[in-house]
């Protein structure tokens, strides 16, 4: 009863500073322009769940959600008084909290609901990184049955979408992934436009691009201008991540081995990654560790949404298992902390841009190995859609053998799987070219982005 009482005074405290900090910093917030996945939606009986990346904006996104619900008429009463509220869950106040002592935090709500600056009759929780409580799904399947009740979830981590979890709320989940801004959300930001054929207007568009590519999307490093800055903001993040979502989240004890495959995989963007082959590296190197440890890690950086390990094209489970797998990142801008500068890895960061702006359309993603050897950058599949599509990455097709060796594998790739059209982006090419086995269209990285955001 007294560690009860004891968090509640802790979540009065979290909520009335929460309702002071919100209000003075409304009109201040950057409304972010898009959200990828569709319209975001708040429902009676369903807990909207988003996850991401640490520092993609879920909270800002959530808080603007909430705002917008807020000011919108109950469904049983326009009379009806709403009001939102947040809870950070990496609060150090509540780092020993469990499941059980999560009814405190009902206890002040409905403090708060009846008080005299309250009195509203619906209430949406706002519950960021929820995952730090044990069982929490057990929580939010109870709220979400009490009337006037809503809940929304943000969270750091993949598993907060896993089968057990879903099976535990079964199907109250209205789930959402957020990536930092894509290039058409840092336009956005700029307040230029991605379809302008003026001569300045283009000019200003491969300016930026070239900025998109060195420095990724993250909210806030995508506000700061100077080049210094960015890096260390971009690096606080990156430390924050394998402290907490990687090393304190998995309880691993060999710190310094998860910073040297920290290094590694974020070397490899847009590359095979061999676990043997990294394992004779750190081996080589010098450093013990239990083989079974490496498959772990890489796991937990999969797992905070840092990497993305995209599978060979094949209808076999087991050769898509034994395959290496290509690496990417969920931002570029970690990119640039390797020491791995634009001038040598235009072509890698263009790729790994190109497969973000895929992923987040949530297509199946797949890389291709023809029987003659060549490598397929992209086969994917569109929704409602039988045959691949199969889409090369290439910086500039120039000299003519580089050309020769993107269509080849085309080509191969087309009459493989019996597809007539394929495409090559490029930085700044642009045309069409017919060989026997179909149609391969180059296009220019802005086009290409244009044509997924008609």
């Amino acid at each position: 009863m007294e560690q009860e009482t004891s968090y509640k005074r802790i979540f009065r405290q979290i909520l009335d500073d929460y309702r002071v900090d919100r209000d003075l910093r409304m009109h201040d917030v950057e409304p972010r322009p898009i959200l990828r996945n569709g319209e975001f939606s708040i429902l009676s009986g369903k807990a909207s769940v988003i996850t991401g990346v640490r520092r993609a904006g879920k909270s800002t996104l959530l808080t603007q959600m909430a705002e917008s619900w807020k000011n919108l008429p109950s469904k049983r009463s326009k009379s009806i008084k709403r009001e939102y509220l947040a809870i950070d869950f990496t609060d150090e106040r509540l780092i020993e909290l469990k499941v059980t002592d999560l009814q405190a935090l009902l206890d002040v709500v409905e403090d708060i609901r009846l008080s005299d600056d309250g009195g509203f009759s619906e209430v949406l929780l706002i519950l960021d990184e929820i995952q730090e409580v044990r069982d929490w799904e057990l929580f939010v399947t109870r709220v979400l049955k009490k009337p006037g009740f809503y809940v929304s979830i943000s969270g750091s981590s993949a598993k907060m979408l896993s089968k057990e979890i879903a099976t535990q709320l079964r199907g109250r989940t209205l789930n959402y992934e957020l990536f930092p801004f894509s290039f058409l959300e840092y336009m956005t930001l700029s307040h230029q436009s991605m379809k302008s054929q003026s001569t300045p207007s283009q000019a200003a568009l491969r300016k930026k691009c070239l900025e998109f590519l060195e420095w990724g999307g993250f909210p806030e490093v995508a506000l700061v201008r100077e080049k210094r800055i960015k890096k260390n903001i971009l690096r606080g993040y990156l430390d924050t991540l394998l402290l907490r979502d990687v090393i304190e989240r998995n309880a691993f004890s060999q710190v310094h081995l998860v910073h040297v495959v920290q290094n590694s995989l974020f070397s490899q963007y847009a590359s095979l990654l061999s676990v043997n082959r990294l394992m004779q590296k750190l081996k080589s190197m010098g450093i013990k560790f239990d083989k079974n440890i490496l498959p772990e890690i890489i796991s937990a950086f999969e797992d905070a949404y840092s990497i993305f390990l995209v599978p060979i094209y094949s209808e076999s489970f087991k050769k898509r298992q034994i395959n290496p797998k290509k690496l990417y990142l969920v931002d570029q801008g970690w990119a640039s902390l390797q020491g791995l500068g634009m001038a040598h890895n235009k072509g890698r960061l263009l790729e790994n841009f190109v497969f973000l702006e895929l992923r987040r359309r949530e297509f199946q993603i797949f890389y291709g190995k023809t029987p003659g050897g060549n490598e397929i950058d992209f086969i994917f599949h569109r929704e409602g859609s039988e045959c691949p599509d199969l889409l090369q990455v290439c910086w500039d097709l120039d000299p003519h053998e580089t050309f020769a060796r993107e269509t080849e594998a085309l080509r191969e790739a087309m009459a493989l799987y019996k597809v007539k059209h394929s495409k090559i982006v490029t930085f700044d090419n642009s045309r069409e070219v017919r060989f026997p086995e179909g149609i391969v269209q180059i296009q220019t990285i802005f086009d290409f982005v244009n044509d997924l955001n008609p």
